[in-house]
C-alpha cells in the first residue's frame, strides 16, 4: 500500500509551507489516516494489513517542515521516499523540491531527514520516539527469540557530531563503538528491550560509543 502526502498550505513556486503548523498537521493527519486504513485491510495472510510505504512526500527546502515530518514517520513506524533527490527542472515540481539543488548544494531539508531510525527490529516494535531538536532516540520492542539477526539502528552522523551514548535494558550492544549502524542483541529471557541513544559521552555503567 503506497500513498503520497502533501498539504494545501504551501507555495506553488517553492513548495515551502505558507503555514507551517497547518501544513505539518495536515500531512500528519494523512499519515495517520492511511495507517488506519491499512489496519482495516487485514487478511488471513497479512493480519496486520499489507506493507505500507509513503512513496512521495517533501518537495520542500523547509528544514522545520521536513524535521517535523521525519519525526512523525519515526513515531508511526512509517517507511518513506522523498521527492526528489536532485533538481531536474521538473515542470510539475517546484524550485525547492530537491535535496540537492541545481548548484549541487544540499538543501536544508536534507539534514532534517537524516535522522536516527530502526533499520530492522528483531521482534515486535512497541514505540519509536525521536526528538528532532537534540537527536535523542528511544526504541522499545518485544524481542522474538526465534529471530537470530540483531536489531539494527541507523545512527545519524549529523545528530551526534561529538559522539553518542547507548543505554540498553533487556539487551546488549554488539556493534563497535562509533558504528553508524548500532546493533542490539536481546538478553536471554528478556520480555522487553528498550534502547536509548543520546548525543553525549557515557557515564557510569552505560555503554560508551563515539562517532
Amino acid at each position: 500500500m503506497n500513498f503520497h502526502d502533501y498539504c494545501a498550505q504551501r507555495s506553488g513556486v517553492t513548495g515551502n509551507p505558507t503555514d507551517l503548523d497547518a501544513c505539518s498537521g495536515a500531512e500528519l493527519a494523512t499519515m495517520v489516516r492511511r495507517t488506519q486504513e491499512r489496519d482495516q485491510m487485514g487478511s488471513k495472510v497479512t493480519p496486520a494489513g499489507p506493507a505500507i510505504f509513503m512513496t512521495e512526500f517533501g518537495a520542500t527546502s523547509s528544514h522545520n517542515l521536513a524535521s517535523q515530518l521525519a519525526m512523525d514517520t519515526t513515531t508511526l513506524g512509517l517507511s518513506w521516499m522523498w521527492w526528489s533527490w536532485r533538481y531536474y527542472d521538473d515542470p510539475t515540481g517546484s524550485s525547492a523540491e530537491a535535496l540537492v539543488g541545481a548548484d549541487g548544494q544540499l538543501s536544508p531539508s536534507a539534514t532534517a531527514i537524516t535522522t536516527t531510525f530502526p533499520v530492522a527490529i528483531a521482534g515486535t516494535p512497541l514505540s519509536s520516539v525521536l526528538d528532532p531538536l537534540d537527536g535523542q532516540y528511544a526504541l522499545t520492542y518485544l524481542p522474538n527469540p526465534k529471530i537470530t539477526a540483531p536489531t539494527t539502528i541507523f545512527v545519524s552522523p549529523s545528530s551526534y557530531r561529538t559522539g553518542y551514548c547507548t543505554i540498553v535494558v533487556g539487551g546488549s550492544v554488539t556493534s563497535k563503538p562509533g558504528s553508524g549502524l548500532l546493533t542490539i542483541s536481546p538478553s536471554t529471557g528478556a520480555d522487553v528491550t528498550v534502547v536509548r541513544i543520546v548525543p553525549r559521552a557515557c557515564v557510569g555503567r552505560t555503554t560508551p560509543s563515539k562517532s
